[in-house]
């Protein structure tokens, strides 16, 4: 059998936090995630702008999008953090009203001429499945 090991509650005393100091610490745990995010879908969107631009010129040189093109990525990068709480919230009405952010969003980018096709109408949905599957692989509180 495995080794044992037993503490006195003063010598872990001094590791222990609050609720208040968990929640704060969580609260800038998802603060570095979504600037990391954040970071990684400039970067990636940077690209994608590049590829469209590209794609969307005709032989002639002229573009295929509107002048409404930036504005429409503007706001899609202005709205995206509040669609990843509200996607990752567990609440349905929040996640639905992500549902119709980013519905609206993305008619705003095909209507300036960038083409996405509907992973950008279901990201929501694919957000809240990480929720819901990083719940059920949660152990269960003790009953202590």
């Amino acid at each position: 059998m495995g080794a044992s090991i037993s503490l006195m509650p003063e010598s872990v005393e001094c590791f222990e936090v609050t609720e208040t100091q968990a929640h704060r610490w969580a609260r800038e745990e998802l603060s570095e995630s979504l600037d990391q995010l954040k970071s990684g879908l400039d970067t990636t969107l940077g690209e994608w702008q590049e590829r469209l631009g590209a794609r969307s010129r005709r032989s002639d040189g002229v573009t295929q999008t509107t002048n409404e093109a930036a504005p429409a990525l503007l706001a899609f990068f202005k709205r995206l953090p509040g669609v990843i709480g509200q996607s990752l919230s567990g609440d349905p009405q929040r996640l639905d009203s992500a549902r119709d952010t980013l519905a609206e969003l993305q008619q705003r980018l095909n209507d300036a001429g960038i083409d996405v096709d509907d992973r950008v109408k279901n990201f929501a949905d694919r957000l809240a499945s990480i929720r819901t599957e990083a719940e059920a692989t949660k152990p269960p509180d003790d009953a202590a």
